[in-house]
């Protein structure tokens, strides 16, 4: 996390720090599917917004064996 202030912009670091937490990331992917995240990161001196995402596929156990039968054909 040492890093992580060293890069993220001062004015966003508190609610990076509080959204960027496995608890939060869990919740937000469980509830709705997807987490996304905007901030910025300073760059040569420069505020750089960031966007991330991360998305939960979900699918049962029937798509599972689907695509496994499909990667061994």
């Amino acid at each position: 996390m040492k890093d992580a202030l060293k890069i993220i912009y001062e004015p966003d670091r508190d609610d990076f720090f509080v959204a960027f937490s496995k608890e939060k990331i869990l919740d937000s992917l469980e509830k709705s599917g997807n987490f996304t995240l905007g901030y910025r990161l300073l760059e040569n001196g420069y505020a750089k917004f960031r966007l991330d995402r991360s998305v939960s596929e979900v699918y049962d156990r029937a798509d599972d064996d689907l695509r496994k039968s499909k990667t061994t054909e």
